[in-house]
Order: C-alpha cells, then structure tokens, then sequence
C-alpha cells in the first residue's frame, strides 16, 4: 500500500511522536557496518533504550523482519536534497509483509564531518569514500574544497569509514557522522559539510505491533 508523505518535521514534538510510537519496539534491523546515519538516528529514536540491533545489508533486513528476528527495520527513505533515497523500493516491499506497516517517520537535519586518520589534513585526501546521497549532498562542498578528489560509492557510511581505517596512508577520507570515525578510530578533519540548512533525512520505522 501506497505510505502518503509526511513533511520533514524535525521539532521536538515530532520526534516525541516518533519516540511514542516505536516504544515497544526493542529489536531492530540497521543497516550495516556500524558508523551509519541510520545508527545514529536510531540512538536517538531510543535514547538509552535497552535495545538489540541488527546489522545488515538491506536484503538481510527484510529476512530478519519476515522471519521475526527483529520487531522493526530502520532505513532512510527520502531526503530534501536529492528525493526518495535508493532504500525506497526496499521499504516499499517491506510493507507489503503481512502485519508490517509504517510505525513512525523521524526526520534530522545532517551535518556530514570528513573522516580521516590520524594525522591526516584534508590538502591530503585524494579519494572521498562515501553513500551516493551523500555526494551528492555533500558536493558543493567537494567542489570547492576538494576539487580533483576521487569520489567513491560505498553502501553505506559504516562502510567507507571501513575503507578508510583499511587504507595504508592518509590520502583516504569518508563522509558520515562523527559516530562512524569514534567506530572505526577515524578523526573528523572538517565538519558541517553539507549542501544547506535545508539537508533533512527522513528514516522510516517499519515493523510490527506490540504483541
């Protein structure tokens, strides 16, 4: 069934309404490797929370939900810069499972921080390691700053902050909250990159009922 669009609400009161109606949820499907923006928007969905999390890739989160391993899946479905995420059609399929539906939409404003290692400056980095959206939001920045820099599509932030805690040199950098560099024992050598104050995510919570 067709989940009409809500605004990208990010006021206080709409993440209440989030909190509220994801409460008894306590296993949850993420996607994966750690250090994602999906990870940190769930953090602060259940603050605190005794929680079990699942990482994945997006075909392993909708197993883990059809077979009852997790109660929700978490996954970004739409941004103000760049539309409907690739995610889309994934949360679509999602809720044509029996007794899933759409149980909240939280919505954050982003920040991206470039992640490197120790040591590095950013006159250093030749290859950026990245999500697709997260070039194209992160791109005007790119454009002026970094310029002849390689951009690299990764599946997801947790990802590229692997590649770069993998590389053998300092000329290697990822785009992602600064979670994805305490992670992967990365450092933040530029922070706010983003396209504008407008650069909302929004995440859809797709799960079941409390039982």
């Amino acid at each position: 069934m067709p989940v009409e669009r809500a605004e990208l609400d990010v006021s206080d009161k709409a993440v209440q309404a989030a909190r509220a109606a994801v409460a008894h949820v306590r296993r949850v499907a993420l996607l994966g490797p750690q250090g994602t923006w999906t990870q940190q928007a769930a953090l602060e969905l259940w603050p605190g929370w005794p929680m079990e999390w699942h990482f994945g890739a997006p075909e392993q989160m909708r197993s883990a939900l059809q077979q009852g391993e997790v109660d929700a899946v978490l996954l970004p479905a739409r941004t103000s810069v760049v539309g409907d995420t690739p995610y889309r059609a994934e949360l679509d399929a999602m809720l044509m499972l029996a007794g899933v539906r759409l149980l909240a939409q939280y919505a954050r404003m982003l920040g991206y921080c470039l992640l490197g290692k120790d040591g590095a400056l950013v006159s250093d980095v030749l290859r950026v390691y990245a999500h697709p959206v997260a070039l194209a939001e992160a791109a005007p920045w790119l454009d002026v700053h970094l310029p002849g820099a390689q951009r690299v599509p990764c599946d997801s932030a947790g990802h590229a902050a692997e590649r770069v805690a993998q590389s053998a040199d300092r000329k290697s950098a990822s785009l992602g909250p600064a979670l994805a560099g305490s992670l992967h024992g990365l450092l933040a050598i530029a922070t706010g990159i983003e396209e504008g104050p407008h650069n909302i995510t929004q995440w859809w919570v797709v799960g079941r009922d409390a039982m």
